[in-house]
This record gives structure tokens, C-alpha cells and sequence, in this order.
């Protein structure tokens, strides 16, 4: 019998040239576990993929971006996962912010990710990054739509 595919959100919230990740949890059952990695989460039955992002960011951090801007739609075979994901500008500081899923959260720069381990101060550990083209290109993708933005005071 054919796996169903699961369509997820993935957000990035950017603030003057890094990336916000999420630590992920440890549990065996989800995608890239103890690995740092986007925000984000499953989408609900009769959700956009646009609310669910809103959604997913209010549970993970209470936070409510006051845009979302779609970075692209892409299709991971290996997990049977189709991901929307999205960037938004980080406009609060990110000691106001409080987690609700994963371990830990921080701002990264490109150059940091590219490392591929990053250290969690929280967790006193250094943790992989994904390490997934897929991942990465994101990443590109994001950083460059959230800098012609802010070149066009979009």
C-alpha cells in the first residue's frame, strides 16, 4: 500500500542577514531528530499552507509575524513530505521569544549552517545540521528574498 504524503510547513525567520533554527527533539518518530532545522510543523485538515505557518509559529514560539512571505514548494521523496515553506522578518528580539517544541533556538548565520554542527548553549552540546540539499537551497532561496525585500522596502 502507497504512503500517503504529508504536506508540512517549514518557516525561517530572518533578521539582519541569519536564519532562526529550531533544535529539533529527539524523538525517533520525526524527520531529522536532535538536528537543527526549520520550524515547523504538519498541516491540519482544510488548512492553507499559510495559516498552518502562522499557526505552527505561534505554537512553537508565540510568535505572529506580521507577514509571510512563500520561499517555495518542495517535495522530499525519501520522507514522502511535501513542504511549503515560507520567511518572515523576526521584528522582536530573540531573548522575547520563548520555545514550546524542540531543545533549543538561535539566529545563524549562512556561514554557521554551512558548518553543518552548530553549538546549543542550552543544551551544551554541539548538533548536526540537516544535511540536506534540499535544506540548504532553501536557505539561499529565503536569505535572498528577505534581502531584495529589504532592498525594496518590501
Amino acid at each position: 500500500m502507497k504512503k500517503k504524503i504529508q504536506k508540512v510547513v517549514a518557516m525561517l525567520p530572518y533578521f539582519e542577514g541569519k536564519i532562526l533554527l529550531q533544535l529539533r527533539d529527539p524523538k525517533p518518530e520525526i524527520v531529522f531528530p536532535g538536528h537543527w532545522g526549520f520550524f515547523s510543523g504538519s498541516m491540519e485538515e482544510g488548512e492553507t499552507p499559510r495559516i498552518a505557518a502562522f499557526r505552527e509559529l505561534f505554537e512553537e514560539l508565540h510568535y505572529k509575524p506580521k507577514r509571510l512571505r512563500k520561499v517555495l514548494v518542495g517535495y522530499l521523496p525519501e520522507q514522502q513530505v511535501e513542504s511549503h515553506v515560507f520567511c518572515c522578518v523576526l521584528d522582536v528580539p530573540v531573548n522575547s521569544l520563548s520555545l514550546y517544541e524542540g531543545m533549543d533556538f538561535g539566529l545563524f548565520s549562512f556561514e554557521e549552517i554551512l558548518t553543518k554542527k552548530i553549538y546549543s548553549s542550552k543544551m551544551n552540546a554541539y548538533y548536526p545540521v540537516i544535511d540536506a540539499s534540499f535544506f540548504f537551497n532553501t536557505i539561499r532561496e529565503a536569505i535572498k528574498i528577505m534581502e531584495q525585500g529589504k532592498n525594496n522596502q518590501l
